[in-house]
């Protein structure tokens, strides 16, 4: 259920085929890739070579950190150098920026308006976003062209009736259904939420902001109900 400020939603999963203009948020490693991307301008001003590099050092090398923590001169030359690999990974993946994802949100449509001859969704609107979490990061995607006209599924009286006929059992109505919003990233913007570098648990707290392409309302044996693509 959507709230008013904030989406949590436990099934919400981040998809897309495979390619090379093409982002997979599902797997939590490559997640993480889009929060280092966003990090670019919080490395700037903290300034911090021996935090980062420890920081990046324990949380990605972590077993080359424990063969070395004890010996001063090896953590510091491993502190260099998780560093240099630091600001090499964040350079290289801002590419992901620009790049197309899609999300698949599972939602419930409410009772039927009979004015409008449309069933109002309970989707995104611009005061929510989905909570979405990596390895060691947790960020918020939000979109900035949410279009509230397209909160809703049309469809005739006639229609609507054997639609909710259809879907319903022993009294109950089934209303779940899908939106697929196909999005190109626009933006990353995160920052490490710790003093400790060797805090090890999604310290990286980033913000993502997506654009929408398309977004299809989608039944659960995968039938499109609704199409809008005329998002700008």
């Amino acid at each position: 259920m959507i709230k008013k400020s904030l989406l949590v939603l436990a099934s919400c999963v981040m998809l897309n085929a495979q390619g090379g203009n093409e982002f997979n948020m599902q797997d939590s490693n490559r997640f993480d890739e889009i929060c280092i991307a966003g990090l670019g301008d919080y490395i700037k001003t903290l300034d911090d070579p021996q935090f980062l590099g420890e920081w990046y050092l324990y949380n990605y090398q972590n077993s080359k950190y424990h063969r070395v923590k004890n010996d001063e001169f090896e953590k510091g030359d491993a502190i260099d150098s998780a560093y240099k690999k630091l600001l090499e990974k964040q350079k290289d993946y801002s590419s992901i920026i620009g790049k197309k994802s899609v999300l698949n949100l599972n939602f419930q449509f409410k009772n039927y308006d009979f004015k409008k001859s449309n069933f109002p969704l309970d989707i995104m609107t611009d005061s929510t976003w989905v909570n979405h979490s990596g390895k060691n990061c947790k960020a918020k995607l939000t979109f900035d062209n949410i279009n509230p006209k397209h909160a809703k599924l049309d469809m005739p009286k006639d229609k609507a009736k054997d639609f909710i006929k259809k879907r319903k059992r022993y009294g109950n109505v089934d209303r779940d259904l899908v939106a697929r919003y196909s999005f190109t990233i626009v933006s990353s913007k995160a920052k490490i939420t710790t003093s400790d570098p060797t805090y090890r648990w999604q310290d990286i707290e980033g913000s993502i902001v997506g654009h929408i392409n398309k977004l299809e309302i989608v039944d659960k044996k995968g039938k499109i109900l609704a199409t809008y693509d005329d998002y700008k």
